[in-house]
């Protein structure tokens, strides 16, 4: 059985668990030992497992002098493990409201500590970032920029999970940003699953903001395999500064999502292919970073860059840029896609 059939493991079952269950399933019944050939143990372990998957609900013994299990229906045992997972999430967060209280009036009326929390080590960092995604409800904010930790381009299931539930992203990209090997194919990808991507030759920073509720800032910008650690910014002026800053430099950022979704509907007039090659002129990428981004020569360039400043009647790129702005491309980029957020 493959990794994306096991399933079950979310209300509670172990892979073994799971594989033995399911194997009963089909069976009907089973002995331990016949069980043990499905999940690969002994069947010692075998009747280990069935044993717990007893107490759990989703077995239950066959009388007889023969030890053999039979399964509990499935819409009855998983409803059921399903039922209970909840309670306990409930439960875990109403001890989380009650816990962040405590954490709360434990400290002294306006210390540091309620404001800025320090995560320490890389890997705290990074599971923190995926805990920010997966509690957001509205919104995230970022700004990305290189360096980073990881190589591109990676799957994002977190970002993947909360655009599925409807949580808005909005992503500034720096100039370096798009000129990073696979960055371009990875922001075409989540381009196309919602996110909202803008470009901007220069972001101050790594930030992301998180229902304006929380703020992650790293502690350093240098070596990507080296990350001390990041600031955790709760709801403080502070990070309302945080959000000012970043909308500041949304409405000066060039939108690039029409541009990265050629399968949308452009209407006449409207950027076309031109549209990708605009973004990145105005990121302020040279023609042999575009070239490389784009995956063609640099011949190839020139000539899309002659075919934009004719269709638009400019003869800079300076004046084409401000042809394509008085025509709407860049703002129209963005009126269609984004979603109100005041």
């Amino acid at each position: 059985m493959s990794a994306d059939e096991l399933t079950l493991t979310a209300i509670g079952l172990t892979p073994s668990e799971e594989r033995a269950y399911r194997g009963l399933v089909r069976r009907r019944s089973a002995s331990p030992t016949e069980v043990s050939r499905d999940i690969g143990a002994t069947a010692s372990q075998a009747r280990d497992v069935l044993e717990a998957l007893e107490a759990k609900g989703f077995v239950s013994r066959m009388p007889g002098r023969r030890v053999s299990f039979v399964a509990a229906p499935p819409e009855v045992a998983v409803e059921a493990a399903a039922h209970r997972q909840l309670e306990g999430v409930e439960r875990a967060r109403h001890s989380a409201h009650q816990l962040s209280e405590e954490f709360r009036s434990s400290s002294s009326s306006g210390a540091p500590v309620e404001v800025v929390e320090v995560v320490l080590g890389k890997e705290a960092v990074l599971q923190r970032w995926a805990q920010l995604q997966q509690i957001t409800s509205e919104e995230l904010l970022a700004f990305d920029r290189p360096p980073y930790s990881r190589p591109l381009p990676e799957v994002n299931i977190d970002e993947d999970v909360a655009l599925r539930r409807g949580v808005s992203y909005r992503i500034i990209y720096s100039r370096e940003a798009l000129e990073w090997p696979g960055m371009l194919p990875h922001v075409e990808r989540y381009a196309r699953a919602g996110e909202e991507a803008r470009v901007l030759p220069e972001v101050p920073m790594k930030l992301d903001i998180v229902d304006r509720k929380l703020g992650l800032v790293p502690l350093t910008l240098g070596d990507p395999g080296r990350i001390e650690g990041a600031l955790l910014v709760h709801p403080s002026p502070l990070l309302e500064t945080m959000a000012f800053l970043f909308e500041s430099l949304w409405e000066r950022a060039v939108p690039l999502r029409v541009a990265l979704a050629p399968d949308s509907s452009e209407g006449a007039g409207g950027p076309g292919e031109h549209g990708l090659l605009l973004a990145l002129l105005a990121a302020g990428l040279k023609d042999e970073a575009i070239a490389r981004q784009l995956g063609v020569g640099l011949r190839t360039v020139h000539r899309r860059i002659v075919a934009l400043m004719r269709d638009v009647g400019a003869e800079t790129r300076y004046q084409a840029g401000l042809q394509a702005a008085r025509r709407g491309w860049y703002e129209g980029a963005a009126d269609g896609n984004e979603r109100s957020r005041h």
